[in-house]
């Protein structure tokens, strides 16, 4: 496998990767949304009607249930983005290394054509 065809091979994976993350990051997202509707819904029918205390007690249970998923969901969300950061930073270096690999072998073969070039030069002079 060349150096080209690897360095392809790991943009892809990376890319992948960053998709993926985005895409479970979006996820979150929308029910993050999806909660915070259901929580200004359950507020709507709570203000509508007179509530008993009882039924008072098991709305507001709900609510604080749906806001604690709400801050669970924007922690995940956050952690997430953080991985985010992290992968596209390895990504980034990744890139670096295989540009420094690459120079690294042009330099090689650069090196490589000259040696044998001196190598012709002193045979035929030996001549």
């Amino acid at each position: 496998m060349s150096q080209y065809s690897r360095k392809i091979e790991m943009q892809v994976i990376a890319e992948r990767g960053q998709k993926y993350l985005n895409g479970f990051s979006d996820q979150l997202v929308a029910e993050l949304n999806a909660a915070k509707k259901k929580i200004e819904k359950l507020e709507k029918k709570l203000q509508k009607k007179i509530p008993v205390p009882e039924d008072q007690a098991q709305l507001q249970e709900q609510i604080n249930g749906k806001t604690n998923q709400i801050r669970d969901l924007q922690k995940k969300i956050v952690e997430l983005r953080k991985n985010i950061e992290g992968e596209k930073n390895d990504v980034a270096f990744m890139k670096l290394k295989m540009e420094d690999l690459e120079k690294g072998m042009f330099r090689k073969k650069k090196k490589d054509e000259l040696i044998e070039k001196l190598k012709k030069e002193n045979q035929e002079n030996q001549k």
